[in-house]
């Protein structure tokens, strides 16, 4: 695999922008219990050569299988100094505007930045389809919120995306 140059010894995953598709090297795969015997999971795939061997790329799903997801929610300090200063280097470089996927912890830290009169940029937000009900519930809907910060949209995640299946590690 092309990243067990980089390192045999630790795991890497470098990831697409988008993250519909990552290249990792051996120990990852290792860690992860992965070999040339598992199956593609149902909504995924992994790279394989013509020998069925992985060869590092991981397709939608399949990075699930390799990447752990069990991931503490950030509390409200933290979401907030994070948007802040996250937000505060955008502008640093020149950017007036952003827009972001964001899910219950980021919209409270936008929120509570805007109403303070801390949010450097203009923010916009489409939230994860699974709020929706939240979301409503709080009066919280498309076109919420001022110049400064609006939510625009809600994020459904239907077949990934139509380059991932022409990545390749080859």
């Amino acid at each position: 695999m092309e990243l067990d140059s980089a390192s045999k010894d630790h795991p890497i995953s470098v990831s697409t922008v988008g993250g519909h598709f990552s290249i990792l090297n051996s120990i990852a795969y290792e860690m992860a219990g992965i070999t040339k015997n598992t199956p593609d999971p149902k909504g995924g795939r992994f790279d394989r050569d013509e020998t069925g061997e992985i060869t590092g790329g991981a397709h939608e799903k399949a990075l699930n299988t390799l990447i752990p997801r069990e991931v503490e929610e950030p509390t409200a300090e933290q979401s907030f100094e994070g948007a802040k200063a996250i937000l505060k280097d955008c502008a640093s470089v020149g950017l007036t505007c952003v827009y972001d996927l964001v899910d219950r912890p980021q919209i409270k830290a936008l929120i509570d930045l805007n109403t303070k009169g801390e949010l450097p940029i203009r923010m916009r937000m489409d939230a994860i389809i699974d709020l929706f009900h939240q979301l409503n519930a709080t009066g919280i809907h498309q076109m919420f919120g001022d110049d400064l910060l609006r939510l625009c949209g809600l994020k459904f995640f239907f077949d990934g995306a139509i380059f991932s299946e022409n990545c390749s590690c080859n």
